[in-house]
């Protein structure tokens, strides 16, 4: 099966997201993209400790509230979006992976092997807080 590609587009509206969701006070202490080789789809995860304090119906809740305020033509829907809790093993061992690296930039993972998980493809957005750009090594 061919590989959907990640386009521009869905990762800048991943990050004018990741803005609105800090913005809404929805803390996001990890987000990428992951393609999953299964569905052959892209998903977008957003590891929140809210989602392990309060439970991830009330995350998907608060993200749906900022998504119906993005703007028309926005490329990102409710379905593409998975919120995980901060534990969450491929949370915690991606985290692990980027601690090894000194700056924090997006980082593109293609076919990278890290702890129990291959990333297939993976864009990994900067860690929040920090205003850099998306890069897109090929």
């Amino acid at each position: 099966m061919d590989q959907t590609p990640l386009v521009e587009a869905r990762i800048r509206d991943g990050e004018r997201l990741l803005k609105a969701l800090a913005g809404a006070n929805f803390d996001v202490t990890t987000a990428f993209w992951l393609y999953s080789d299964e569905t052959g789809e892209w998903r977008l995860y957003f590891a929140s400790p809210s989602v392990d304090a309060e439970g991830s119906r009330k995350a998907y809740s608060a993200i749906r509230s900022v998504l119906e305020r993005m703007p028309a033509g926005f490329s990102i829907s409710s379905l593409d979006i998975w919120a995980v809790g901060v534990n969450e093993p491929i949370v915690r061992a991606l985290e692990s992976y980027l601690a090894k690296f000194p700056a924090p930039l997006a980082t593109r993972l293609r076919r990278t092997p890290i702890g129990d998980y291959f990333f297939e493809d993976a864009y990994v957005y900067p860690a929040p807080g920090i205003a850099r750009q998306p890069q897109i090594s090929a």
